[in-house]
C-alpha cells in the first residue's frame, strides 16, 4: 500500500466514525433561482439521474417516493461559512478537517425534502458525498448526515425572497 492510498484509507475510516457516532455536519443551504427540473427534462444525463436516485434512497424516510421520475429538483448551494465562495460542491466541505476533499455528489436537492420548511429552519438529511482518489478519475463514495439551515436571505440570491418564496416560485 503506498503513502497516498494510506491517506485515503484514513479519511474513509474517519468518515465511517462520523457516520457511526451520528455526528452531524452543520452547514447552510440556499437555492440558486434557476427553474426546477424534473425527469422529463432532457437537460440531464443518466449519471445525473443516478445521483438523484442515490440521494432519494439515502433519504427514503423523508420522501414519499424514491423514484426520480416522481420528484422535482432545485439547484442549491451548500456552505459552512457566511461566504458566498465556500460552495461545498465546487470547493469541498470546509470546516471539517476529516472531510477534506469530500464534496456532495450533486448541487441539486429533491423539492420534497425542502417543501414545508421556511427560512431559518434546519433540515437534517443524508447527503451522498464523493472524493476523487489520488488525483485520478476514481471516486470514493459515502453518505454523511448534514443539518442544513435554510439561509436564502444570508447569501447572494437574497433579493429573490425567503427560502420558501423562492422554492414556491421555482416549482409552480
Amino acid at each position: 500500500m503506498n503513502k497516498d492510498s494510506d491517506k485515503s484509507t484514513i479519511v474513509k475510516i474517519l468518515l465511517k466514525r462520523i457516520m457511526k457516532t451520528n455526528e452531524i455536519i452543520r452547514g447552510n443551504v440556499f437555492i440558486i433561482p434557476n427553474p426546477a427540473i424534473s425527469y422529463s427534462d432532457e437537460t440531464r444525463n443518466l449519471s445525473f439521474w443516478h445521483k438523484m436516485e442515490e440521494l432519494l434512497q439515502a433519504n427514503a424516510d423523508h420522501v414519499t417516493s424514491v423514484r426520480v421520475e416522481d420528484n422535482q429538483y432545485v439547484q442549491v448551494w451548500y456552505c459552512t461559512s457566511g461566504s458566498d465562495n465556500s460552495n461545498w460542491v465546487d470547493h469541498c466541505i470546509d470546516g471539517y478537517p476529516e472531510l477534506k476533499g469530500w464534496r456532495p455528489v450533486s448541487p441539486y436537492l429533491p423539492v420534497e425534502l425542502l417543501k414545508g420548511h421556511t427560512e431559518g429552519q434546519t433540515i437534517t438529511i443524508n447527503l451522498p458525498v464523493k472524493k476523487t482518489i489520488n488525483e485520478t478519475d476514481v471516486e470514493e463514495m459515502s453518505t454523511i448526515k448534514v443539518a442544513l439551515i435554510l439561509s436564502q436571505n444570508k447569501y447572494r440570491y437574497r433579493n429573490f425572497g425567503t427560502f420558501e418564496n423562492v422554492l414556491d416560485r421555482l416549482t409552480r
